[in-house]
């Protein structure tokens, strides 16, 4: 016979591991068996490297918006990302890896969701500069003119390449097209 146990991830500067098992009823524990499983991908903080960027614009029709995102180098497990696009009227989403041509500016705005961790990101993200499309790997659409909104998000994490540069082509099909847009990166400590 199989024993669960029931156990609670409560990070803090203290106890930075922050797992807590639940054996009593004073700590919340309860005598039930229970299957549990977490409700995305990676909900917990992975140890202070996990990153977010988001975005928030308005974009005329056929306008569109790029930015690049670099993973960190070889040697290292490759970086789990994200990305969740939501707008207020049509728009598409393009997802190109590979693309060559220099970067532009550093997006400095990026935070750790681990918010008493100091650690930066080794992945980067940029505007887009000169970076060619590459090879198109994935693409929607989202949002209606004659809904509230729409949603376009990554029905998965993506494992990327190491070193290698990925590009999100966001293009509203509307006028005044409010977008939001956001990168979730987790980047895993081990290095080969």
């Amino acid at each position: 016979m199989s024993r669960i146990i029931i156990a609670r991830h409560i990070p803090s500067a203290a106890d930075p591991d922050g797992w807590k098992i639940l054996t009593s009823k004073a700590e919340g524990g309860k005598h039930a068996i229970a299957t549990f499983g977490p409700d995305s991908v990676h909900h917990e903080l992975h140890d202070g490297n996990m990153f977010s960027y988001s975005e928030r614009l308005t974009l005329a029709s056929a306008a569109g918006r790029e930015v690049v995102f670099v993973a960190p180098p070889a040697g290292r497990r490759p970086a789990h990302l994200k990305i969740n696009v939501k707008s207020t009227k049509e728009l598409t989403a393009d997802f190109f890896e590979g693309g060559t041509g220099a970067v532009g500016a550093e997006i400095t705005n990026v935070f750790n969701r681990c918010r008493f961790s100091t650690n930066a990101p080794i992945g980067k993200l940029y505007e887009v500069g000169s970076v060619a499309a590459g090879t198109q790997i994935d693409f929607d659409l989202g949002g209606s003119s004659n809904k509230a909104g729409g949603e376009v998000r990554g029905e998965s994490e993506w494992n990327l390449n190491s070193s290698e540069k990925y590009r999100l082509l966001v293009t509203s099909n509307e006028a005044s097209n409010l977008i939001v847009i956001k990168f979730d990166w987790y980047e895993p400590d081990e290095v080969f």
